[in-house]
């Protein structure tokens, strides 16, 4: 039989910090949950623009944008099916007067 997993992300941006996951069902087919990313912070420094959110990763490639995520990582059993199903995001679009920040 093949497990699924099935996901609900409701992503108020591509950052995250603490960000809260509530578990809204759960059974050997399917797992569902809602995950709310808190705020992130926008500063400039010098010629660059800053993304930071507090417990979050950059990317480690030299000179790729400094843009803050945060991984939620699940276990699958063995031989699992994964599907992952997107029902709804949100998300702003801000204009920035500098480059992002390189790592």
């Amino acid at each position: 039989m093949k497990h699924r997993l099935f996901l609900i992300l409701a992503v108020l941006s591509c950052t995250a910090i603490f960000a809260s996951v509530e578990m809204i069902s759960s059974n050997s087919q399917e797992l569902v949950f809602d995950y709310h990313p808190d705020d992130y912070e926008i500063s400039e420094a010098g010629d660059f623009t800053v993304l930071s959110a507090q417990g979050t990763n950059t990317d480690a490639v030299i000179g790729a944008p400094a843009i803050p995520y945060a991984e939620l990582k699940i276990a699958i059993p063995p031989g699992g099916d994964v599907l992952v199903t997107l029902l709804s995001e949100d998300y702003q679009s801000l204009p920035l007067s500098k480059a992002l920040q390189p790592v």
